[in-house]
């Protein structure tokens, strides 16, 4: 981002997630967003990962949610809630400014639509 400043588009999502596993499966085989993918930054965030994440000039940390369960700040700061579920979408502008979320499956449809929405804002 320092040296090119571009849209981020983020897929939070888990190891165990059979949903988060075929979105990624999709984005693979998707003609558009392999096309434009010098277009954005994309990057897939393991919403249970336990190491600390500096981001935007702030550090977030993994969170206990119980012995064996839990959260990472940044999923939650990322998705604006608590509430989590996967997968969840986020595109953040080149200032980092949430312009879109999305909690589930994107359809080919709805993702060629986001990459041209990327398109508009870059």
């Amino acid at each position: 981002m320092i040296e090119e400043a571009r849209p981020l588009v983020i897929l939070l999502s888990t190891e165990w997630c059979k949903y988060c596993q075929m979105q990624k499966m999709q984005l693979q085989k998707n003609e558009g967003f392999i096309r434009r993918a010098n277009n954005f930054y994309y990057i897939e965030f393991n919403a249970e990962s336990r190491g600390r994440v500096r981001f935007h000039n702030q550090v977030y940390a993994f969170q206990a949610r119980g012995t064996s369960t839990g959260i990472h700040e940044l999923a939650v700061a990322l998705n604006g809630s608590d509430r989590v579920a996967f997968p969840t979408w986020v595109l953040l502008d080149k200032n980092y400014q949430a312009l879109f979320r999305y909690n589930g499956v994107l359809t080919e449809k709805q993702l060629n639509e986001l990459m041209e929405a990327i398109d508009k804002i870059k």
